[in-house]
């Protein structure tokens, strides 16, 4: 099989985890199911060679096991914002960098209020 199917095929059951981590009651369960998409989504990143993306995911899992063990989430919130500033700086110089940066924080931020 080629590799990059591959690393489709795990793109799009990373999706479906994170869009079915949505309809989730409990917060916990959000995570947890965020947890297991940011490990697909680094694993498909991996593959494609996408190293911005692999970064992005990488530190994504990092705070959502901080989300998932603590509960000090306000503060992994605004301590996230210059790693992602620091991210944006050394990954490739397109302006596209900035949606998942974007997106990221406004998930992260979500889950602050509510």
């Amino acid at each position: 099989m080629n590799i990059e199917l591959i690393a489709q095929i795990i793109g799009a059951i990373a999706w479906i985890f994170f869009l079915l981590s949505y309809y989730s009651k409990n917060l916990n369960k959000i995570i947890f199911m965020q947890i297991i998409s940011s490990v697909l989504y680094c694993a498909n990143y991996g593959l494609l060679g996408a190293w911005g993306g692999l970064f992005i995911s990488g530190f994504e899992l990092l705070k959502e096991i901080g989300y998932y063990k603590t509960d000090k989430d306000r503060y992994i919130f605004y301590f996230t914002i210059p790693i992602y500033i620091l991210i944006a700086s050394i990954s490739e110089k397109s302006i596209l960098i900035l949606i998942p940066i974007i997106a990221s924080l406004l998930d992260g931020y979500g889950a602050l209020k509510s």
